[in-house]
């Protein structure tokens, strides 16, 4: 078991040198394609100030109201306002394993309370345009879920014994079955808000699906 300041640090040491090393790859390359490639790729080249690249390095340009709260990274790499989300999931952990009696009651709740905003396109792009996790707790959560299930003792071995790995090949070609068959459905139903939560219940499962009882989780920290 990790103390919630452990377990922020063991987060912070996971994801921060990473992402800088990512900044600095992308920019390194940039270069590289104006000085070899061609001098017009310099148009691409990231405009920020130093204070907006302040906060691009500590992944506040998330909360920033400029734009949509995907394309605040867009100048440097789209994707990491994942790592914004991300991170303020692990403070709400953090939070939630001050109160390590609560700790899955905290986090259900809180499930419970913003599976709203995951599940209505309105109050979805409402609270994910704040820059919030929000919208996304519930899907996060359902990885909690499958966390507690292995603290639990409630491994697939327990249920499918010795027959484990045909469960799992079994599961993950029906997953892959349902996402052909979304991706031939029409874009309403592909991007339904139901839908996408359901693929991450899907995924939590297959986390659970694929553990292995001998190298299940130690602490609560739920990741």
């Amino acid at each position: 078991h990790c103390s919630p300041g452990e377990f922020l640090k063991n987060r912070i040491r996971r994801i921060y040198p990473t992402f800088w090393a990512s900044i600095a790859f992308v920019l390194v390359v940039r270069l590289i394609t104006i000085l070899i490639v061609s001098p017009e790729f310099a148009q691409k080249w990231p405009q920020y100030s130093m204070a907006e690249w302040f906060g691009i390095a500590s992944l506040l340009q998330h909360f920033t109201p400029d734009g949509l709260w995907y394309t605040r990274f867009g100048q440097v790499n789209g994707v990491y306002w994942t790592l914004a989300v991300e991170f303020q999931c692990y403070l709400v952990l953090a939070v939630a394993m001050w109160f390590p009696r609560y700790f899955y009651r905290i986090v259900a709740c809180l499930a419970i309370a913003c599976l709203p905003f995951a599940l209505s396109m309105p109050y979805f792009l409402m609270s994910a345009q704040w820059g919030s996790c929000i919208p996304y707790w519930p899907w996060f959560a359902s990885g909690v879920g499958a966390f507690w299930l292995l603290e639990k003792g409630l491994h697939p071995q327990r249920i499918f014994s010795r027959h484990v790995p045909q469960a799992a090949v079994t599961y993950f070609a029906i997953v892959s079955g349902l996402l052909l068959l979304m991706a031939l459905t029409s874009p309403a139903i592909r991007n339904h808000m139901a839908v996408r939560f359901l693929f991450a219940c899907m995924t939590a499962v297959g986390i659970w699906v694929a553990s292995d009882s001998d190298t299940g989780p130690t602490n609560n920290s739920g990741t």
